[in-house]
């Protein structure tokens, strides 16, 4: 190595270590030595950039860059520095810092030349890293510059999901369909199409792509995943839900005997079937009224023997404690590890954090393996209530992470709800390996042991439901926090609500609500003359309004108009949506699925809940939660007793107020469980002490 390539080195060094000041003191000693080149003066700014002198670091570089003669050389090896450090610090999750660089790379690029594709790749990383931090409309802008310039590949991906989680869906379709046209030998761009046409409702459409795809792609057995187990997000009638589930189960049938037929010895083969294991998920099955442990247990297999193949090394049963005896003879903490998608901003943080503020820490020490690259403030949450915590997006990064702390246990959060979870579910990287009911239905994964639910929630025969060991913590298995409930600053003028009517509020997401349940609403209407019916237009408008025009036939048998009853609303930021349960006056469960974050937000609130629990766990979060509060006088024990109690309280204000003032009365039930959190720990002491590494 030269002098010069052990110089960058050492100061690269100071950098990659966060040591800034040192860094500064380094570049400014060589150049005051005389012992430099410009990319001195550019890292140099880097330094200070890093140390919070923004001014001084853009200062340095335009020093520089009016001064030499080859200007659009010396900006290039200016930018790339620049977006090679933004990316690492993004990398190694210092958003913030990787936001700060790439703004500045931003304000670099500004006044050049519009056109130049070399700097799509730029605007791609500027893109990327404002869409992790929510800034939405600068990534828009940075993204289309990124396509526009240079077709960078996924910068359509990231465009196209910003688009969708603004609930503008069509403008998904259209740049997907663009991505396809620009790169058309891509398969991503079809599945990202297949995937946004799927959420906006048109399973048909989607089913054509994925056909079309078979075709430009036939060695792939990705499509006929994505073709026969797509299943619809919502359903016109029941019938449509017979005839789509039997296309699922047959469509398992057509898949395990092709992956018969395919050679996983083969690299490019067991690669190709890993990637249509990556886009597929099933979350929608669980949506459906049934028994799914059979259909989960196939699918897992099948995702096992793909995963298996690809990641030998990551399936192997593996010893208790890597040869330790017990974690208790040894007089040490249990090593427990949690790995999710979720720990930021999403329903599955607001359901288990209150494990991370709460664990005993002198009996168990937290691993925490975060595999989105968002970062806001409840992800800051996880990382301060955890021992170690890792923010890694690669898959075979957070396996080598999890081996290297040889963890005692882990715990997936949430598997069922997003394909890496499910990936990473089905591979043997601890000793026990548990999930929870954060996504309430069974793995079917053998690599799964045990599944962490509710006691209340669960009914008697419930193991019948699940392939993993069931274990059912005290009340509703999770210790929740009491949301804090703003004043109401939001009255029913601001949503447009009546201020004489009776507001029910059906908060769920759309896909909850089963065609069978429809004539429910309509009949309540006709009861209660003055009741609207408000709904949020999550998870995107064009699926509420296919829902808006199936509930109109319930409605209209009855000689009602659905206008004059329903109100849809966008989705709302957290204190107007906390303020909508607060101008509300009943909160009505959705059947089959009902509340779960949603409930114990509207009991803050003091909403009367009416629900009817189901067959199955993820039906009965309502019925637990209520029974857990002790207030069991809107608890129906059928569809008709439902009716009865929501048009009771639609009509009875004075009953309605007892019930509030109940609630209210009893939220230290509910509320900040310890039992739940002591019942988990002496699970996890039990289950290593015991030895039972992989009983089922």
């Amino acid at each position: 190595m030269s002098n010069q390539e052990q110089k960058n080195t050492q100061g690269k060094n100071y950098l990659q270590e966060g040591q800034y000041q040192e860094a500064i003191t380094f570049y400014e000693n060589q150049i005051e030595q005389k012992n430099f080149d410009n990319s001195d003066y550019y890292y140099l700014g880097c330094a200070y950039l890093l140390n919070g002198e923004i001014e001084t670091a853009h200062s340095i570089w335009m020093s520089i860059l009016l001064e030499v003669d080859q200007f659009e050389i010396e900006l290039n090896n200016l930018l790339k520095i620049l977006d090679e450090e933004g990316y690492r610090q993004m990398r190694e999750g210092d958003l913030e810092l990787a936001l700060i660089v790439y703004q500045s790379l931003e304000e670099l690029l500004l006044n050049q030349e519009e056109n130049n594709p070399e700097y799509g790749v730029y605007y791609w990383h500027i893109g990327q890293i404002y869409k992790i931090n929510s800034h939405f409309n600068l990534a828009e802008k940075n993204l289309q510059k990124a396509i526009d310039f240079a077709q960078v590949k996924d910068a359509y991906d990231y465009l196209g999901h910003i688009y969708f989680l603004n609930g503008m869906i069509d403008k998904t379709i259209q740049v997907y369909r663009q991505e396809i046209k620009d790169h058309p030998d891509y398969f991503v761009g079809y599945i990202n199409l297949i995937s946004a046409l799927h959420k906006s409702g048109n399973v048909p459409e989607a089913t054509k792509v994925a056909e079309e795809a078979e075709k430009i792609f036939p060695d792939d057995i990705l499509w006929k995943i994505r073709n026969y187990l797509m299943l619809p997000s919502l359903y016109k009638n029941q019938q449509e839900m017979k005839t789509y589930r039997e296309r699922y189960i047959k469509g398992l049938t057509i898949i395990e005997q092709e992956l018969e037929q395919l050679n996983l010895e083969d690299e490019e083969v067991r690669k190709k079937a890993l990637v249509a294991i990556y886009n597929n998920v099933n979350f929608e099955l669980a949506y459906q009224c049934f028994n799914h442990k059979d259909l989960q247990k196939r699918y897992g297999q099948i995702v096992y023997k793909v995963v298996s193949a690809n990641y030998p090394q990551w399936t192997q049963p593996r010893s208790n404690l890597m040869g330790d005896k017990s974690a208790i003879s040894l007089n040490r903490k249990i090593r427990v590890g949690y790995v999710s998608r979720s720990m930021c901003q999403h329903v599955v943080s607001r359901l288990t954090l209150g494990w991370f503020y709460n664990h005993d820490r002198s009996l168990v020490e937290i691993y925490s393996y975060y595999i989105q690259d968002r970062y806001d403030d409840f992800t800051k949450e996880y990382q301060k209530n955890s021992d170690f915590f890792y923010h890694i997006s690669g898959l075979e990064q957070v396996c080598e992470q999890i081996f290297k702390d040889k963890l005692d246990i882990l715990v997936f959060l949430e598997i069922g709800m997003f394909a890496r979870m499910t990936v990473l579910g089905s591979l043997r990287l601890a000793p026990i390996q548990c999930t929870t009911w954060a996504h309430p239905e069974t793995t079917g994964l053998p690599t799964i042991d045990y599944f962490l639910s509710s006691d209340l929630m669960e009914p008697e025969n419930a193991q019948e439901h699940y392939s993993e060991k069931l274990i059912r913590l005290p009340n509703i298995g999770i210790s929740y926090a009491k949301p804090p409930i703003p004043e109401v600053s939001r009255t029913r003028g601001f949503f447009d609500l009546p201020e004489d009517g009776i507001i029910y509020f059906c908060s769920q997401s759309i896909f909850k609500y089963l065609p069978q349940h429809d004539y429910i609403l309509a009949t309540i209407a006709q009861k209660v003359p003055q009741s609207k019916f408000l709904f949020l237009t999550r998870p995107n408008p064009d699926l509420a309004l296919q829902f808006k025009d199936r509930l109109a036939l319930a409605f209209n048998e009855l000689n009602l108009d659905i206008n004059q009853y329903c109100v849809f609303l966008p989705p709302l930021i957290r204190e107007e949506y906390l303020n909508l349960n607060l101008v509300s006056d009943v909160f009505l469960d959705s059947l089959g699925w009902s509340g779960g974050n949603t409930t114990l937000e509207a009991i803050a609130c003091n909403l009367p809940v009416v629900t009817c629990p189901g067959e199955f766990m993820r039906g009965r979060h309502s019925y637990a939660i209520l029974k857990m509060l002790g207030v069991t006088d809107t608890i129906a024990s059928s569809e008709d007793e439902y009716i009865e109690i929501a048009v009771r309280l639609g009509l009875d204000q004075t009953w309605r107020e007892e019930i509030k003032e109940k609630i209210q009365a009893n939220h230290h039930n509910l509320y900040d469980d310890l039992e739940c959190v002591r019942a988990l720990e002496n699970f996890y002491q039990d289950v290593v002490k015991n030895n039972k590494s992989f009983a089922k």
